[in-house]
Order: C-alpha cells, then sequence, then structure tokens
C-alpha cells in the first residue's frame, strides 16, 4: 500500500515538474514536449525513483546499524577522495 501511494505521489509530483518547468521556459520558447524522445521516460523515471527511495530510506534507517554504518550505505565511498577529513583514517 505504501509503495503504491508512493509510486503515485512520485509520478504526480514529476509531471508537475515537469509542466511547471515546461510553463517557465515557454516565455523564452525553449520548452520541451512529453512526445520528444526520451522525455517521458526521464519523467516517469523521476517519479519511480521518488517512489523507491520513500521506501529504501525508511528501511535503511530502521536497521539497528551504528550512524556511520547507515550513512556509508547510503552514500558513495569517499574515503579514498576525500584527503581533507582525517576521521577516515
Amino acid at each position: 500500500m505504501v509503495g503504491v501511494v508512493s509510486l503515485l505521489a512520485g509520478e504526480l509530483i514529476a509531471f508537475a515538474t515537469f509542466f511547471t518547468g515546461q510553463w517557465a521556459l515557454s516565455a523564452q520558447h525553449l520548452d520541451v514536449a512529453l512526445a520528444r524522445p526520451g522525455a517521458l521516460r526521464s519523467v516517469l523515471a523521476a517519479g519511480f525513483y521518488l517512489a523507491v527511495m520513500a521506501l529504501w530510506v525508511p528501511g535503511i534507517s530502521s536497521m539497528p546499524l551504528t550512524s556511520r554504518v547507515a550513512l556509508s550505505a547510503s552514500r558513495p565511498d569517499d574515503r579514498r577522495s576525500c584527503a581533507c577529513d582525517s576521521s577516515f583514517s
């Protein structure tokens, strides 16, 4: 049930964002139609992404893990690229 509601809300938000952006850019003649190749797929993927995050984040945060391990599950490993933080040593 939560997944269906999340998917519907995500798609509603994605389409609302697309049409708001299209309305804002149409004054500058930069509008893009949903019929353009890849546009509809991108809008649908944005809504799907919001639904997946709505299901994934509570699942990760409910695991009995330390905060550092929970954060590492949602972030890429940046220890090799960040030399500014010494707490990873």
